[in-house]
């Protein structure tokens, strides 16, 4: 296979969790950081079902955040590129929309699992996980082997699990995890770097 143009290597990180759990805040907040070291772009996209060949009604606001890093190993990714154009993604609102369900399990090359801290949302965040599961196994593929890292999100809020119990509930496959504050910022990006990790990328740098 010829070596791919540096016009086609992209990295695509999907960021999800169950509603209210911070995942388009995090990605907010991500922007912000990276924006003080290097050019960021943000957009809101407003897209219908027919913009991922979907079936039925309605449609979706995605945040996606674009930014580069250089390819430390061009010839591992079979490709001339010198630098990786990094796509984060996340959905506001629903997340449960088979259309977006599909394409997203298809083409993700990386997942953050934005948790809710809170223990009235451990359901919540049970289900969110199962059913990403059952879409990238539809997809045929398996978060055993896709890049995945845990958030638990809203470590400053009363009436939080803790680490230890986060883990043993949602982390059966031993996932990098981290602690974070997604409105202040706290922690954002080490979940950011874990999946840059698992595909050979440095880590983000941070403002000084």
């Amino acid at each position: 296979m010829p070596l791919a143009p540096d016009s086609e290597r992209q990295l695509q990180i999907l960021y999800a969790g169950p509603g209210l759990s911070g995942r388009t805040t995090t990605l907010e907040r991500v922007r912000e950081q990276l924006a003080r070291t290097r050019e960021v772009t943000l957009e809101k996209l407003s897209l219908g079902l027919a913009d991922l060949k979907g079936q039925g009604r309605g449609g979706a606001t995605l945040v996606e955040v674009r930014f580069s890093l250089p390819c430390v190993e061009p010839a591992a990714y079979r490709t001339t590129a010198t630098t990786v154009e990094v796509v984060l993604r996340a959905e506001v609102g629903n997340l449960y929309r088979k259309p977006f369900e599909e394409e997203f399990a298809r083409s993700a090359d990386g997942f953050v699992f934005v948790m809710d801290s809170q223990t009235l949302r451990r359901e919540a965040n049970l289900d969110c996980l199962e059913h990403h599961r059952t879409w990238i196994s539809r997809a045929g593929r398996s978060l055993n082997t896709v890049a995945c890292a845990l958030q638990y999100n809203k470590r400053d809020l009363p009436d939080i699990d803790s680490i230890a119990v986060l883990d043993g509930e949602l982390n059966p496959d031993g996932w990098p995890s981290f602690p974070t504050v997604a409105r202040n910022t706290v922690g954002i990006l080490a979940p950011l770097d874990a999946v840059l990790a698992h595909h050979g990328l440095p880590a983000v740098e941070r403002p000084a």
